[in-house]
């Protein structure tokens, strides 16, 4: 069962992301949605617990990503959760 589905657009690369049974899954597609990549399992979050954020930021470096939620770890808070570190310019 999938809840809470969110998108994010960064860099016309658009970003789902959801829960399902307790783990996060994310998938993008470079055609703004006509076409989706296999989806990746980001965590097991029963072993490391998910909280949504609102996501407000004045930050110039976060002005480049379209989104207003933010799944993230209870200890950690970062938007790479969801958009791979190696993506991220």
């Amino acid at each position: 069962m999938c809840l809470f589905p969110s998108l994010v657009e960064f860099d016309s690369v658009l970003y789902a992301y959801w829960v399902e049974y307790y783990n996060l899954y994310t998938c993008k597609s470079h055609d703004f949605g006509t076409t989706w990549d296999k989806p990746t399992l980001i965590n097991y979050a029963s072993s490391n617990p998910l909280l949504i954020y609102a996501f407000h930021s004045n930050l110039k470096n976060d002005k480049k990503y379209n989104l207003s939620s933010l799944f993230t770890f209870k200890d950690y808070f970062d938007i790479d959760t969801i958009l791979p570190k190696h993506e991220v310019y």
